[in-house]
């Protein structure tokens, strides 16, 4: 689903159109429909947007959220594992393997 597609289902939702948003924001109905078509809108505007909206970012990118998430065998691309250490000798072990191997992809890479 497009950002403007979402950004019309909440619209709906509350019985509101985007002529409606554009005003609340201060906008133009053309500029702020074509930077909604064209997904060129600014990151201060989506928050000022979603609370005009009193909407959940979730709501706006719910399909990514929903491929994302932690659900069934599907992995979090977003979110760093936790790595859990358990001893200050474990910590110095895993930062020497992970040393080991950047030198390891360094070298590897310097080859021509």
């Amino acid at each position: 689903m497009s950002l403007k597609q979402a950004v019309e289902v909440i619209l709906a939702e509350q019985k509101r159109n985007l002529t409606w948003l554009a005003s609340e924001m201060d906008k133009t109905y053309t500029g702020f429909k074509l930077s909604l078509e064209n997904e060129t809108i600014k990151y201060s505007d989506i928050n000022k947007m979603l609370d005009i909206l009193e909407s959940p970012v979730e709501l706006i990118f719910e399909e990514n959220v929903r491929r994302y998430s932690n659900k069934g065998s599907e992995s979090n691309i977003v979110r760093e594992p936790e790595i859990v250490y358990h001893s200050l000798r474990d910590q110095i072990e895993i930062l020497k393997s992970t040393v080991k191997d950047k030198d390891r992809i360094i070298e590897l890479m310097s080859k021509k």
